[in-house]
C-alpha cells in the first residue's frame, strides 16, 4: 500500500458520490474499481473525520479552487485508516481527486511538491483541527475568495445540487504511458465547451487538438509534471475545427500519478469577457 496512489472522481453533489475511479485504488484502499463507482464519498472517510472532512470539502466546492491539497485520513475497504494526501481539482459538476498514500508520521518529497504548487493546502490533524496554508500567489484566485472564512455559511446546496452559478470546466484523463498521451476519459461538459464530441475525444492524442504554435510548450510542461510531480498551470489554443484550424484559448491545471495524467480546464475567453 505504501506510494500506492490513484485518481477518484466524484459528482458535486452534497453526497460526493463516486463516479469514477482508476485502478490503483485497489492498492490503495483494497476496493475494486466497481466496488467503489457509485459510493458515497463520505464512505472512503473515517468516520471520526467525517465532520472535518466535510468543512473542508464545502470551501472547495463553493470557491471552485482549481488544485487544493488536503492531509487527512481515507478508509481502507478493511476499516483501518490511511493516511493520504490529495490534490483535489474542482471541476464543475465534478470533483476530480489525485489520491497518495502517505507513511505516517513522515513527509514526503511528493507531498512537500504538490504543496509548493496548490492553491491551497489544509491539514485535518491528529488533534481534529484543520490547519490551512497561505494560498500560493498568482493562482486562478480573486482577493475576495482568497479572504473567504473557511467555515462560511452561505452558498450550501440545494437539493443536492450547488445553488450558486458554477463556472463551466471540463475534464480529461491522459494515458501517461503513451507519448501521444491518449485521451481515456473527458468529462460531459468539453462538448459544449470546445465543440467536439466525447467520443471523437476518448482514443485521440491530446496533442492533435493542440494548436501547432503551442506543441513545443505543451509538451515541455506536460513533461515537467510527469517527472517532478508538480501541479503544471498550462495555457494553450485548443483546435476546435482541423478543417479551417479554429481554435479557442483554454486555462488548464495538470497533475499526475500512476494511473494517469490529470487535465482540467476552463475556457479563457470566459476570463476575458468577464473584465
Amino acid at each position: 500500500m505504501e506510494n500506492a496512489n490513484c485518481i477518484v472522481i466524484f459528482d458535486n453533489t452534497a453526497l460526493a458520490k463516486v463516479v469514477y475511479a482508476s485502478e490503483g485504488i485497489t492498492d490503495a484502499l483494497g476496493y475494486t474499481v466497481d466496488e467503489v463507482v457509485g459510493m458515497d464519498g463520505y464512505q472512503l472517510a473515517m468516520v471520526s473525520d467525517m465532520e472535518r472532512i466535510y468543512r473542508v470539502h464545502v470551501p472547495c466546492v463553493m470557491d471552485e479552487t482549481m488544485a487544493t491539497v488536503i492531509f487527512y485520513r481515507m478508509r481502507h475497504k478493511n476499516g483501518q485508516p490511511v493516511h493520504v494526501h490529495s490534490t483535489v481539482h474542482y471541476c464543475f459538476d465534478l470533483l476530480v481527486v489525485v489520491v497518495f498514500v502517505e507513511t505516517p508520521g513522515k513527509t514526503s518529497t511528493r507531498s512537500k511538491i504538490h504543496t509548493s504548487s496548490a492553491d491551497d493546502v489544509y491539514t485535518i490533524n491528529s488533534n481534529r483541527s484543520i490547519s490551512r496554508s497561505v494560498s500560493l500567489v498568482g493562482t486562478w484566485r480573486s482577493s475576495e475568495t482568497q479572504i473567504r472564512p473557511l467555515l462560511r455559511s452561505s452558498a450550501r446546496w440545494v437539493d443536492n445540487q450547488v445553488a450558486h452559478k458554477q463556472e463551466p470546466r471540463f475534464c480529461l484523463i491522459l494515458n501517461r504511458y503513451s507519448d501521444q498521451l491518449p485521451i481515456i476519459f473527458v468529462s460531459h461538459l468539453a462538448e459544449s465547451l470546445i465543440y467536439t464530441s466525447n467520443s471523437d475525444l476518448v482514443g485521440r492524442s491530446l496533442f492533435s487538438f493542440v494548436a501547432p504554435e503551442d506543441l513545443d510548450i505543451v509538451r515541455m510542461q506536460i513533461g515537467i509534471a510527469k517527472s517532478s510531480d508538480m501541479v503544471v498551470r498550462l495555457r494553450f489554443h485548443w483546435i476546435v475545427d482541423h478543417t479551417n484550424q479554429t481554435s479557442l484559448p483554454v486555462e488548464t491545471v495538470i497533475s499526475c500519478c500512476d494511473d494517469g495524467i490529470v487535465m482540467v480546464a476552463r475556457m479563457a475567453c470566459v476570463l476575458a469577457e468577464a473584465s
